[in-house]
């Protein structure tokens, strides 16, 4: 089952899975898109070695063990 995320989906305008750059690029600047419990920016990519590995695995698992949400890694 798959569990919607009402609050993300209105602030991209639509659902996770439909989203674009636009629609992650018009978060810049929104008060509402403050990192949250179902939000996180990450400003420096995860290192292909085994401890970037499990930093990003480490931030799943703190999604999904919680409400779910969404990881947006800015380039």
């Amino acid at each position: 089952m798959v569990t919607r995320l009402r609050r993300l989906e209105s602030l991209l305008g639509g659902r996770l899975n439909d989203i674009d750059y636009s629609s992650i690029a018009d978060l810049v600047g929104n008060a509402e898109a403050a990192e949250s419990e179902d939000l996180d920016y990450k400003r420096a990519h995860y290192s292909a070695d085994d401890k970037g590995r499990e930093e990003l695995a480490k931030e799943i698992a703190a999604f999904a063990n919680h409400t779910g949400g969404l990881l947006i890694a800015l380039l």
